[in-house]
């Protein structure tokens, strides 16, 4: 397979991995499952629970007194916890997963761009897709540091907020990560796989045969380990 035609492969890789990376992305920003939790009331004796769950904007929670289920209530998780978390790191993770999404826009213009067409510009191109690739990756690692240490130190112990100080963590329930927190790990992994992918790009187009000067790398070495094991049996 010649040079071009695996560098165009390779784009359209890129491509499509942006694609399903930037729908990670906006999965985190906009749901509401970075954390899911159950509290209960200790001095309330029939069965009672309050059900929360709640993202990087909004959440929502669901509550029985022991007389049935509430309605489900919504609400902004930066007003609902401005006086128990730290909601700054929350909205720090935010921002990181923005500028994440943001930065994996061009990724998948320019990507498919290069498949289709030869770039002029070097930020149009390989250079380019490593900025926009690299800095999403760096994003989202940062945001997902960011989020796991108030986790830990904070949301894993309360997660409910100041007008709800008489419940306390349900033992069998405990506060965990949801689906909004695994999806974004998925996106810095995929967006991280865009990197390697570009990396191998740019040396394929420095070294059209870079592949095959690989496989005749392996049969040498291949071909000297017979050859040494002919002579020890001589031995």
């Amino acid at each position: 397979m010649e040079g071009t035609t695996i560098q165009k492969l390779l784009f359209l890789n890129v491509f499509v991995v942006s694609l399903i990376v930037l729908a990670c992305f906006l999965t985190t920003a906009l749901t509401n499952q970075m954390v899911r939790g159950r509290v209960t009331h200790p001095e309330v004796e029939t069965e009672n629970y309050g059900d929360i769950q709640f993202g990087l904007f909004w959440g929502t929670k669901q509550y029985n007194y022991g007389f049935g289920e509430r309605d489900e209530q919504r609400y902004i998780v930066y007003n609902e916890y401005a006086d128990v978390h730290n909601t700054g790191l929350i909205i720090t993770t935010l921002c990181l997963v923005g500028v994440a999404a943001f930065f994996t826009v061009p990724s998948i213009a320019f990507a498919l761009m290069n498949t289709l067409t030869i770039p002029t510009k070097e930020l149009y191109g390989i250079r380019g897709l490593f900025i926009w690739n690299g800095t999403a990756a760096v994003s989202s690692l940062l945001a997902i540091i960011f989020y796991t240490s108030i986790f830990y130190a904070q949301l894993k112990k309360h997660i409910e907020s100041s007008d709800e100080q008489e419940f306390g963590v349900d033992d069998n329930a405990k506060p965990r990560v949801g689906y909004s927190f695994w999806v974004l790990l998925l996106g810095m992994v995929l967006v991280t796989s865009n990197v390697g992918a570009v990396y191998l790009t740019k040396r394929v187009k420095d070294d059209p045969n870079f592949f095959k000067r690989t496989g005749k790398v392996d049969n040498l070495e291949d071909t000297l380990t017979k050859n040494q094991l002919d002579i020890a049996i001589q031995y």
